[in-house]
């Protein structure tokens, strides 16, 4: 579990994929359940195993942000309303061909 967390992390690094990340973190509560119980039974075998790596396997798990469903929703309508743009009616007998601007 060690190893896969230090290669997320590499592969983090390189690709910066929110994927990779929650699966660093999933890997990273894990990590931090078992330390407990391991500190639990022999603490000493804890610190061995986490001996230099210790700011990557017990950091906490990123938090996500959360963004209120009103303020979606707002930044929803304005991208709509962005998106409809200045439409001009289009003239008797137009084509679309592409061509208009040049007659």
């Amino acid at each position: 579990m060690r190893e896969r967390l230090f290669w997320l992390q590499a592969c983090w690094a390189t690709k910066l994929s929110p994927a990779i990340a929650w699966e660093a973190d999933r890997f990273r509560k894990l990590f931090h359940d078992l330390s407990d119980e391991l500190r639990k039974l022999d603490a000493d075998a804890l610190d061995t195993l986490i001996a230099g790596y210790k700011a990557l396997l017990l950091a906490e798990p990123t938090t996500k942000p959360a963004i209120p469903l009103a303020a979606q929703r707002w930044h929803e309508l304005g991208g709509e309303v962005r998106s409809l743009g200045h439409v001009q009616p289009k003239p008797d007998g137009y084509i679309p061909d592409g061509l208009r601007s040049l007659v």
